[in-house]
């Protein structure tokens, strides 16, 4: 039975199993007197029964869980019965050993001698502080846990000798693991390489673009094989071509020029022929849409007819927004004794020209027969101006109770706009 490894005084970094005692005692018979009575190895924190049978604390704490009894005597035995051993701890404290470092462990998991390494003896009680410092023992490597290590004396040479030190490619300066450069070469892509066909050399990433752009051995269709050229010759005799076949080579360019000339005048037509199709849609959308009727009430008449001219609130119609608004005595002296009234459209409309048929009516409440429409057609925007209508187009005297377009105070304009199309504006004319 081996120690459990909680209670080894020092492992190396490898985590290597614990070395017993009397592997590494220099008296091997001394030994046997030390020995644990269930591994029988050198004693390890020895603790005895009431009758003094000595054995290991880390042996016989778990027998005495499962049997309490001491397995040589068979006397009672608890952990609390159990008492050190001074005298014997001194004693081992005191035998010669061998560093661990003398030892190596072989395939069979046994420890032999070590030809080549530390032949250090000291006390039991010393052996630690030697150990933590030994020359001859292994420790990781710093550059791949693939490395074995060295021994710690040989650090020096082993990290300008170790396989997996980190080396510069001298091509590309990319650190490498030494033992991987060859594997590297292979496919660093600063690696000079030749041109098979003109012997130039050029790194490896270039070698994709040398053979398409620059090797003079590649054979290489004519640039004019868009053009109807057929030809594959050397890059280097490509000038030699062109001079020697100047009229067919300019000949095959104008074929293929007129060619473009004609899919892009054609590609142009269908275009034209698409957008008139979605103008025609788009006319016949405003076209059939649904006349639109707004009803101006202007109360408090008698009041608001001393303002010079007066206005509507926005209304929206086809995505445009328009307002009425009248002069209550004329926008011009030989308008005056009339309402001016006009329908503008609010804002521009860049680009576009909408055409409109409008009514404008003047509603007499009293005498629904005498009341009074105005009838327009237009295009908007209109220029040298944003509306239209009619500069008399009501007696201003006319707008009373007795007359009939007054009720409660209130005069009634209704509008009605009926659309008729939309134009585009392409190159400067309306479409």
């Amino acid at each position: 039975m081996s120690h459990d490894r909680d209670t080894l005084e020092d492992l190396d970094e490898f985590g290597l199993p614990f070395i017993p005692l009397d592997t590494l005692m220099i008296d091997q018979e001394g030994a046997r007197e030390l020995q644990c009575g269930i591994c029988l190895n050198v004693l390890l924190k020895p603790v005895q029964c009431r009758n003094g049978h000595l054995f290991c604390h880390s042996c016989i704490s778990p027998h005495i869980q499962k049997n309490p009894e001491c397995p040589t005597c068979r006397t009672g035995l608890k952990e609390r019965d159990l008492g050190r051993c001074l005298f014997v701890e001194k004693h081992i404290s005191g035998l010669q050993v061998y560093c661990r470092n003398h030892f190596t462990l072989i395939s069979n998991g046994d420890w032999v001698v070590d030809g080549s390494g530390c032949t250090e003896i000291a006390q039991v009680a010393t052996i630690g502080k030697h150990e933590a410092t030994c020359g001859y023992t292994y420790v990781p490597c710093k550059f791949s846990s693939e490395c074995q290590g060295y021994r710690r004396k040989d650090a020096d040479r082993h990290l300008i000798r170790c396989n997996f030190r980190p080396t510069p490619c001298i091509y590309c300066q990319m650190l490498i693991e030494h033992c991987r450069m060859e594997v590297h070469l292979l496919n660093c892509q600063s690696f000079p390489t030749r041109c098979q066909k003109c012997n130039a050399q050029y790194q490896k990433s270039q070698e994709l673009h040398h053979q398409t752009q620059e090797c003079p051995e590649e054979r290489v269709p004519c640039p004019f094989a868009a053009n109807g050229c057929g030809v594959i010759v050397l890059r280097k005799n490509l000038v030699h071509h062109f001079s020697s076949d100047v009229g067919s080579h300019l000949f095959a360019m104008k074929k293929q020029f007129d060619e473009s000339i004609l899919a892009i005048t054609e590609k142009h037509e269908e275009e034209m022929q698409r957008k008139d199709k979605e103008i025609r849609e788009l006319r016949s959308i405003i076209n059939d849409s649904v006349t639109t009727t707004i009803d101006w009430n202007i109360k408090n008449w008698s009041l608001i007819r001393r303002k010079h001219y007066l206005q509507s609130n926005n209304f929206h119609y086809a995505g445009y927004s328009f307002f009425i608004g009248f002069f209550t005595d004329g926008d011009v002296e030989e308008a005056k004794g009339h309402i001016s009234v006009y329908l503008f459209l609010d804002g521009s409309i860049p680009g576009k020209m909408i055409s409109v048929e409008f009514e404008l009516l003047f509603i007499n409440h009293k005498f629904p027969e005498r009341s009074i429409k105005k009838e327009f057609k237009t295009s908007y925007p209109i220029e040298g101006g944003q509306g239209w209508g009619e500069r008399t187009a009501l007696q201003t005297n006319l707008i009373s109770e007795d007359e009939g377009f007054l009720k409660d105070d209130t005069f009634v304009i209704q509008c009605q706009i009926h659309p008729r199309r939309e134009q585009w504006r392409l190159d400067g004319e309306f479409l």
